[in-house]
């Protein structure tokens, strides 16, 4: 599975939760509805109740014969279960008979019975009992006007004008209620459970278990599809094109995936990094991709992440780049970055720490809709290619017996300063340098030695010369020092001292050394073969006189 997909839950599990909270909320809204309803029923039946013993009561005062057989109906009728108080008021407000004796004979304003007594002041219709709720009490209370018609009893025709008061218990009605609302609750959450546990099976056939296979196949885009289960045919069909969307799905990102897999194993064999960076005008410029192979170029840590290891390399290569070569690089960047972005290209050191190295770099701007310039290519470790070429270099310029420069590394600076002290008007001389009977020296003491004789006369002259002076083994055993800046006289001195260290050293053939040396000075209109031609002339002149000297040419036309 792709571990980028986590779900806490599984669409079965995230089903059965919503059907649970349906049933949930039907259920108590049921009940609900059920309550509120069989309540407003229930002060109904206690309103009606009220209301006909109320007219039971009225029927009675037209029949009462005494005021005596009066008072025992209303105690009698008082005393029924659900009667709570009975009382029967005067046209002026006095309580002329009551179910509660103490308010016999009482005026209703001066009566404090918990809220009942506040209904005596309520205004009453002619014609036909009126039935309220008292919400504090829970009792229904029912008030009639009195007008008897052809009252028997004195004490009923006090009452003309006057009011009945009756008050019922509503409690055993509010109970009934409460226990209707159970059961409609219970036969409707019946109902409601078999309802959706019905369409609970259908919808988890034909929705719900096509949908999780659908979901696990989504989940596993870059795993293989074999081997998992296919949708079933009564699946309804947007949900089989969907299944066939993401089968097509998962085939392109698996083969992306394994195409990605093969380019970065490619990536990684070669000898050093490929990357992507963004160059920005503006802000600071960011590798957006670095192959593992610039690990070991830059001597990180291995085993990173794709986005440790980017991390890595933002942080730490400007660090280590050599300071002289930041500024190549950023030339680099800015012509690559000219007008149209064209390649990029430059060589610098890093210093890891362990030793300078030399890395190749190579770039080209790929064109792209996000901010600034992308560019891609590799990073290769040159240090080989260049400690080579340096190498190489040096055998072509160097003597590799002595170290010393040959003709060809010689040479460009015979010409450059030749022409220089020509066209500034300075002085330039030129010694060469003959080693006197060096062949008897690879004749008795074997060649050997005679390459020591030569590396350690090499040695001794550079002592003898000046820091901007060269030396060039010139061929053989003949030498040739260029001397800027020196007329003459300096560079007889100079070569006086040459062969004068030379004649009193030691070597380890146990035998003295002697060299001839011919010395020449640039003159006006003078070029490198004149010049060096004067000085081997002087040179076959201070062999003629005896060897072991230095002959100077003259430094004016002879």
């Amino acid at each position: 599975m792709n571990p980028g997909i986590r779900p806490s839950t599984t669409l079965t599990v995230r089903f059965i939760l919503l059907m649970t909270s349906v049933i949930i909320i039907g259920v108590g809204l049921t009940a609900g509805l059920s309550g509120y309803q069989n309540n407003l029923m229930a002060r109904e039946s206690a309103g009606q109740a009220a209301v006909d013993r109320a007219i039971t009561v009225l029927d009675a005062l037209e029949s009462a014969a005494t005021d005596e057989s009066l008072s025992r109906f209303i105690f009698a009728t008082a005393a029924q279960p659900m009667i709570h108080r009975i009382a029967l008021l005067d046209a002026d407000g006095v309580v002329v008979m009551s179910s509660r004796r103490a308010w016999q004979r009482q005026p209703a304003a001066e009566l404090t019975d918990s809220g009942l007594i506040d209904w005596f002041d309520e205004p009453v219709e002619q014609h036909r009992p009126e039935a309220h709720w008292n919400a504090e009490t829970t009792r229904a209370v029912a008030l009639a006007h009195i007008r008897p018609v052809n009252p028997a009893a004195e004490a009923v025709d006090r009452l003309s004008g006057g009011k009945l008061f009756l008050s019922v218990d509503g409690e055993p009605f509010l109970a009934s209620a409460r226990q209707s609302a159970r059961f409609d609750t219970l036969v409707a959450a019946g109902i409601l459970l078999a309802v959706m546990g019905l369409f609970a099976t259908i919808l988890q056939r034909r929705v719900v278990s096509p949908l999780e296979t659908l979901y696990r196949r989504a989940s596993g885009a870059f795993e293989d599809r074999k081997g998992t289960q296919p949708i079933a045919k009564e699946t309804p069909q947007e949900l089989q094109t969907l299944s066939r969307a993401i089968d097509e799905l998962s085939d392109t990102r698996l083969a992306l995936a394994k195409q990605q897999e093969r380019l970065a194993g490619i990536a990684n064999t070669i000898p050093g990094a490929v990357y992507e960076y963004r160059h920005y005008d503006d802000a600071d410029d960011a590798f957006t991709f670095a192959s593992a192979g610039i690990i070991s170029l830059l001597g990180g840590p291995e085993g990173l992440s794709d986005e440790a290891r980017l991390a890595f390399v933002n942080e730490t290569l400007w660090s280590i780049i050599v300071p002289e070569d930041l500024t190549i690089i950023r030339q680099a960047t800015e012509i690559a970055n000219q007008g149209p972005a064209q390649d990029w290209q430059a060589e610098f050191r890093i210093d890891r720490g362990a030793g300078i190295r030399w890395i190749w770099g190579h770039a080209s701007p790929v064109d792209d809709p996000l901010p600034g310039q992308l560019f891609r290519g590799v990073l290769l470790d040159s240090t080989r290619r260049r400690a080579l070429e340096e190498r190489l270099e040096r055998a072509a310029t160097h003597d590799p017996l002595t170290d010393a420069l040959n003709r060809g590394g010689i040479a460009p600076q015979l010409e450059s300063s030749v022409a220089d002290a020509q066209r500034q008007g300075v002085s330039l001389s030129v010694f060469l340098m003959d080693i006197d009977h060096f062949k008897t020296v690879n004749d008795n003491f074997g060649h050997a030695v005679g390459d020591a004789v030569l590396r350690s006369l090499v040695s001794l002259v550079q002592t003898r010369l000046r820091r901007a002076d060269s030396l060039s083994r010139w061929g053989g055993e003949e030498f040739l020092a260029l001397l800027p800046h020196t007329g003459r006289a300096g560079a007889t001195e100079i070569a006086e001292s040459v062969r004068n260290a030379i004649a009193s050293a030691s070597f380890d053939h146990g035998q003295p050394i002697h060299v001839s040396l011919g010395v020449a000075t640039l003159r006006s209109g003078d070029i490198v073969d004149t010049l060096v031609q004067r000085a081997d002339e002087r040179l076959y002149a201070a062999k003629a006189r005896g060897r072991n000297c230095v002959v100077a040419a003259s430094d004016r036309a002879e």
